[in-house]
């Protein structure tokens, strides 16, 4: 049994009954499945990689607290908190380094599932590109190894096209993890931010279903919050650039998710956090370094990143609302045309689900 399937087997009157429905029923859990010693070198490089990336945000703050600690210190973080005040780089065009993209981690960490790309046709080097991914899945690993890193050689895969990846604002708020995005050439996804990266000739990665997306995202699912989405659209025909439909297949089966009652604490609290941060936490679980069904760090699935062909625009600089309409159509023509092509070769599990637009 799962813990997604004892919370809902133990659903109280009360806290208390609640607790104890849980703790009367921990016998049910699955024994941990623990990693043998006997791990070839290569796997362990592997989840150490996973571990790096899924936990970068934490890696930075405890390395933060512990600079704190050093007095001597204290004047080059009051610095460097200033320089963050000011920094307004991810609105510009982001920092890019191909050392830091180009590393051996990302390799491992794309062979840990294992990931690679999938691509279907070639694409103009002299035109601009937005490449729209889906799912968003808990964390977008997807998006991330095809457009965030060179882990599976996007680079040599559309020679001539240096793509940047967006991510919310308030990632580029938090020290040192803000770094660790920027020389990734990830950028913010405001107006400003993409018209940027347009004028310097480069091309955008967006995951345009977002924190609302991510609470969509369970095991053989295939739910898109894309329907009404539509200022990528409006953003792509004012500069010219073709949209770029991307499908990773696998992506909602590296976690499982506890989905709580609409209207619980949890679900309440995970609705004020999207609408005044811009993202949520959702509950979920997947595996550890140690363990292999308990713990944050996503699962051992397959990951297949199917780029499709692009839906071309026409530059407008004030595009009227029809314009924006049958383009936002032809776009999820695309879309749902790539994912029947490819549902049966790439779904994972033997399940096949449908895919729908909310």
């Amino acid at each position: 049994m799962s813990v997604a399937s004892l919370l809902k087997k133990n659903k109280g009157e009360g806290f208390m009954d609640y607790v104890s429905g849980m703790v009367a029923s921990a016998k049910d859990l699955p024994k941990v499945e623990l990693v043998p010693i006997s791990v070839p070198l290569q796997r362990r490089l592997q989840t150490l990689a996973c571990y790096f990336y899924f936990s970068m945000w934490l890696e930075s703050h405890l390395l933060l607290a512990f600079l704190a600690t050093k007095a001597t210190l204290w004047p080059f973080l009051l610095l460097y908190f200033t320089f963050i005040y000011f920094d307004f780089q991810y609105e510009k065009g982001g920092r890019w380094s191909d050392w830091y993209r180009g590393h051996i981690v990302w390799t491992w960490l794309a062979d840990y599932f294992p990931a690679k790309i999938i691509k279907e046709c070639d694409l103009d080097s002299s035109k601009k590109h937005m490449f729209v991914c889906h799912p968003h899945g808990i964390f977008a690993a997807g998006a991330l190894l095809a457009f965030g890193c060179e882990g599976l050689n996007i680079s040599k895969l559309f020679p001539g096209i240096r793509t940047r990846i967006l991510t919310l604002n308030a990632n580029f708020y938090f020290p040192i993890y803000r770094e660790l995005l920027l020389y990734l050439g990830a950028c913010g996804p405001s107006k400003e931010s993409i018209n940027s990266i347009f004028e310097q000739g480069d091309s955008v990665a967006v995951v345009v279903g977002g924190a609302q997306e991510s609470l969509l995202a369970l095991p053989h699912t295939a739910d898109l919050i894309l329907a009404n989405r539509k200022g990528f659209v409006a953003m792509a025909i004012k500069n010219g650039a073709s949209l770029v439909p991307v499908y990773s297949f696998g992506e909602n089966e590296l976690f499982d998710q506890i989905v709580p009652e609409p209207d619980s604490p949890v679900s309440k609290f995970q609705k004020i956090l999207k609408k005044f941060t811009g993202f949520t936490l959702p509950v979920y679980y997947g595996r550890c370094a140690f363990a292999y069904n308990y713990g944050l760090m996503p699962r051992r699935s397959p990951l297949n990143i199917v780029i499709g062909p692009p839906v071309d625009t026409v530059r407008t600089a004030k595009p009227s609302a029809e314009q924006v309409d049958q383009i936002h159509t032809q776009y999820m023509d695309a879309l749902k045309d790539l994912y029947e092509r490819n549902k049966e070769k790439y779904s994972v599990g033997g399940v096949i689900p449908e895919l729908r637009f909310h």
